[in-house]
């Protein structure tokens, strides 16, 4: 006889990237589960982890960059992180971004050089997103050999994004994760493999980008090197409502999680664990083999 999970609450943090699909997961969790009351809570990566290991209430924590569930909760907050997806970084724009009908995956770089252009990115010290924007600008100059051509948009053409400035952004351009869907307006340009962090054969490339944000703990900096994109997702050590925390994570791992996540534009992974592997939970397992 199956045994389904009591009911509860589920605190679910996750890069905004995956909102799109977590919602849609959220919706047949709850019709699974009809007495469960799931609060979402879509953010930066590196932000939602330090307030995780601050005490935040977190039953799931899904992360657009793995390394900062390892590297930062293991082994006081987390034992294990599952990778789940990868992606690559292309460059988003709008009609009416500036030249967007003469823009292309040649000259895009001296496009984003031109007086009133902007490229828009979360602030590096608080999403994945944000920071490699950056390194994939540091490869860029060297890829295209542009001297000068990081600090030139950094000091000239550097806006950051958040909530408020997400309309003006528009107007602009923006290194984001993967194929926009086509029904969302925006035009975009494939950036080479060489510089768009997607593959593991050009990581000791990727590497030569490096980024620095701030640690956990106040005062701290840590040191980011460039490397493909792998997202992450974890049940934290004080996640309350583990048998649900289960469910939920077997949902996304499932082939329903899967679809959704190629909807919008991820690339689902055979899922691999790093950490302790046999301290996760055993109705996850099988999708470990």
């Amino acid at each position: 006889m199956k045994q389904n999970p009591p009911p509860g609450r589920l605190s679910i943090l996750h890069a905004g990237s995956l909102s799109a699909a977590f919602v849609e997961i959220n919706r047949e969790f709850q019709r699974r589960y009809p007495d469960t009351e799931i609060a979402d809570e879509p953010g930066g990566s590196a932000n939602l982890v330090r307030d995780v290991i601050k005490g935040k209430e977190c039953s799931i924590l899904a992360s657009a960059d793995y390394n900062l569930i390892s590297r930062w909760m293991f082994p006081d907050s987390a034992d294990w992180c599952i990778l789940f997806a990868a992606n690559q970084m292309v460059l988003r724009y709008s009609g009416e971004s500036p030249y967007a009908g003469q823009v292309n995956d040649g000259n895009w770089p001296a496009v984003l050089q031109q007086d009133g252009v902007y490229l828009w990115h979360p602030d590096a010290d608080g999403d994945p997103g944000g920071y490699r924007a950056l390194m994939v600008l540091q490869l860029a100059e060297q890829y295209y050999k542009e001297p000068d051509f990081y600090n030139k948009i950094m000091t000239d053409h550097s806006k950051i994004l958040n909530r408020s400035t997400m309309q003006e952004s528009k107007s602009g351009y923006m290194f984001s994760y993967g194929i926009p869907p086509a029904d969302s307006g925006m035009k975009y340009i494939l950036l080479p493999e060489e510089i768009n962090l997607s593959k593991s054969n050009y990581k000791d490339n990727y590497a030569e980008a490096v980024v620095k944000i701030s640690g956990v703990k106040d005062g701290e900096s840590i040191t980011l090197r460039g490397e493909p994109i792998l997202f992450g997702v974890t049940i934290p050590r004080n996640s309350v409502n583990q048998a649900l925390a289960v469910e939920w994570l077997h949902l996304l791992l499932s082939a329903t999680g899967v679809i959704l996540l190629e909807r919008i534009g991820m690339k689902p992974l055979k899922p691999v664990v790093i950490g302790k592997s046999g301290k996760v939970p055993e109705k996850l397992q099988k999708y470990l083999k």
